[in-house]
């Protein structure tokens, strides 16, 4: 649903910060050290028939007890997974029992996935400055999805960021949706054509308004989803009123592709699998997590060491298994 008529304005501050900057060594990038391979799903790159209702960060705007939630960090990472479930449901890479399950549980408003941002964003280190993309990434990844309507914005900003705020029902409601998908991400670092066949891409940039191509000068403070490319600019859908701006390719950076795999609840013998793969290195082709089949049971391998990791993907790649997310939750497991 696109959404570009003008709005009422309130005046964004100079010293505005919604996002951090920053990654971790540990991260994954697209074509480096990343286990995720590419899949296009839109040729065109360009996603903007695939946007979800729109929706302005900022909290009962217009009114008294209007507040700005900071949540550009959120707003840009669940409004890739919208994008990215509605051209799968699209595309028919949906299992008929997920479709129903996100549909019964109230996630489908008007056949579109709608997700809460609050459940990233009271747990990924939020402040009145924002927090790092990868926090929240991670947060998505970790926790899963809930819908909108079950997790509103709260009224203060203090109780929006505050994860003990949500309830237990809600946590187990974003667990039991893991069964269903799984999220992941990557940085991209370079060609973010070919990338945006794959997923829109969450980035930053330094907040601006406007028509034309624009051109802000000073520290990325704000993050955006980047929907298409043209020659010398990116098309960005924005979490303030004007949906749709365009930023000279200059002035967008740290670009996060976000991925969605759709389980097929596979059920396995497990005991069969145990048996048959005994001594052998796993992979979850989902997460990433790595283990070892011993004694029955699946030993994981709860690290984040760069050369380690490598290790152990040389282990899988020379005769051992990659399994899905779905088959790794059915197995017995440990911690080495």
């Amino acid at each position: 649903m696109r959404n570009n008529k003008a709005y009422k304005k309130i005046e964004i501050p100079d010293n505005y910060s919604g996002v951090l900057l920053g990654k971790q060594k540990t991260d994954w990038i697209f074509g480096a050290n990343s286990p995720l391979t590419g899949k296009t799903l839109l040729e065109s790159g360009k996603w903007q028939d695939y946007s979800s209702r729109h929706e302005i960060q900022v909290y009962n705007t217009g009114y008294s007890d209007a507040y700005d939630t900071s949540l550009c960090t959120s707003y840009a990472t669940t409004d890739a997974i919208e994008h990215l479930y509605n051209i799968n449901a699209e595309l028919a890479n949906i299992s008929f029992k997920a479709s129903k399950w996100f549909k019964d549980n109230d996630y489908l408003p008007q056949n579109k996935l709608e997700i809460s941002e609050r459940l990233a964003g009271a747990n990924s280190g939020m402040t009145t400055k924002g927090t790092y993309l990868w926090k929240v990434a991670n947060a998505n990844r970790n926790l899963g999805i809930i819908p909108q309507s079950k997790l509103p914005l709260a009224d203060n900003f203090e109780d929006n960021i505050d994860p003990d705020l949500i309830s237990k029902e809600l946590y187990d409601l974003g667990k039991e949706s893991q069964e269903y998908v799984n999220i992941n991400w990557n940085w991209v670092i370079g060609d973010t054509k070919e990338a945006l066949k794959r997923s829109p891409l969450v980035a930053t940039v330094k907040y601006a308004d406007g028509e034309g191509i624009l051109k802000p000068e000073g520290r990325h403070n704000h993050a955006i989803l980047v929907v298409a490319e043209e020659d010398d600019y990116y098309i960005i859908d924005d979490s303030y009123w004007r949906q749709y701006k365009k930023y000279h390719k200059d002035y967008v950076d740290n670009f996060m592709e976000i991925r969605l795999t759709f389980n097929k609840h596979i059920d396995m013998d497990i005991q069969k699998f145990l048996k048959d793969n005994d001594k052998k290195f796993v992979r979850n082709s989902n997460t990433g997590s790595f283990g070892r089949i011993l004694q029955n049971k699946l030993f994981v391998a709860n690290t984040a060491d760069r050369a380690t990791l490598m290790l152990l993907d040389d282990k899988v790649r020379d005769g051992g298994v990659q399994i899905t997310n779905a088959e790794w939750e059915q197995l017995p497991r440990e911690d080495f």
